[in-house]
């Protein structure tokens, strides 16, 4: 089963950008802690989101398993998604478990469960250490 998620970076304009990702979208062992670990800088999340729709996202772009590059589905089906604002991403979370919206401004990651609103992931994933939660 799989954990899906939308990986997004807010642009100058306000609009934000993002991809799919379909396996592994949970804060702890999953995308959330890869964000916290790699892509820490605009250019590599520039980089990844530029890889469209992701299968799943491991620690390199190399080993990132990316719809199109590697599995040859047609482009027009796996391009990074426009957004008006923050607030229109967010109703994304209605469709998938987690949405990470990835700040150049102060180089941060947030998250979103289900449609709540963005908490800072490295908070987020404090929290659910802390609490031995088994939500992981």
């Amino acid at each position: 089963m799989s954990t899906r998620s939308y990986i997004g970076i807010k642009l100058p304009s306000g609009r934000v950008k993002a991809i799919y990702c379909h396996f592994d979208g949970y804060i702890v062992n999953g995308v959330g802690e890869m964000f916290l670990n790699h892509y820490k800088d605009e250019q590599a999340v520039q980089d990844l989101i530029a890889l469209g729709s992701l299968r799943s996202l491991y620690d390199s772009l190399t080993s990132t398993v990316a719809y199109h590059r590697d599995r040859e589905d047609p482009w027009d089906k796996c391009t990074p998604g426009h957004w008006e604002s923050q607030t229109e991403y967010l109703t994304l979370g209605r469709s998938v478990d987690y949405l990470y919206l990835f700040d150049p401004s102060t180089e941060t990651w947030s998250v979103s469960v289900g449609a709540d609103d963005f908490k800072d992931l490295e908070d987020a994933y404090n929290d659910l250490v802390e609490s031995d939660s088994n939500w992981l």
